[in-house]
């Protein structure tokens, strides 16, 4: 039986060819609470100049519970990248921006993004 946001749910990104794979197993998200963490995967990752990649954030509650709540996405320089609303990144020009995820006044880590130029 799946329980609602418990910890020790894996989470697993796999990255290949510009797309990121995500499986929450066993993980069911809550609607409930007020998220105490945002966290995003990947931590680092590189991309070409017109590469798109999905981003997860995972908002928890203090009690470790996945939330089902809005994610805000932030740039450090929408020239070198832009997120949409649903988590995905486009690499606009090289360079290196930090990416953030914002759940109300809580904001997650920086993600670090190397974006190289296009391949000819």
């Amino acid at each position: 039986m799946r329980r609602p946001g418990r910890r020790g749910s894996a989470l697993a990104a796999v990255a290949a060819t510009g797309l990121l794979a995500t499986a929450c197993a066993g993980l069911e998200p809550t609607t409930g609470g007020a998220a105490r963490l945002v966290i995003i995967a990947p931590r680092s990752l590189s991309l070409r100049v017109g590469q798109t990649l999905d981003l997860v954030a995972r908002p928890l509650s203090a009690a470790g519970d996945t939330l089902d709540v809005p994610v805000d996405w932030i740039v450090s320089d929408t020239s070198l990248a832009a997120v949409s609303a649903a988590g995905r990144v486009t690499a606009r020009r090289t360079g290196s921006p930090t990416l953030r995820a914002r759940v109300g006044a809580l904001v997650s880590d920086g993600l670090t993004l190397t974006i190289t130029p296009a391949l000819p």
